[in-house]
């Protein structure tokens, strides 16, 4: 994003589509997920507040993925905070999910 003004997609020789870098990921349909590291005893918490607020989102052991847009990145940690459950660490992924859980786990 800091060395390009446009981007150009192109397919077999012709363009597709031609956007800002920041739109690349959505017009893509390359979904943003934050990683969030929670204590035990507040997993359910987590899991309860994150549903009632409406993000999508996959428990992962200690932690939890949530899918967020580009401009909403801190709307869950918010909406945790807001609940009083403590956040122990977060990560901000891009892409697909189930291809970066292989690699990472895999």
């Amino acid at each position: 994003m800091a060395l390009a003004s446009r981007v150009l997609v192109l397919a077999e020789g012709r363009l597709l589509f031609e956007c800002q870098p920041y739109e690349l990921a959505h017009k893509l349909g390359v979904q943003r997920w934050i990683r969030i590291w929670i204590e035990p005893a507040h997993h359910e918490q987590t899991l309860y507040v994150l549903k009632k607020n409406g993000f999508t989102h996959m428990p992962n052991g200690r932690s939890v993925f949530v899918q967020v847009n580009e401009s909403g990145k801190i709307a869950p940690l918010l909406c945790l905070q807001h609940a009083e459950v403590p956040v122990e660490d977060f990560d901000l992924l891009e892409g697909d999910l189930s291809l970066i859980s292989e690699e990472a786990y895999g």
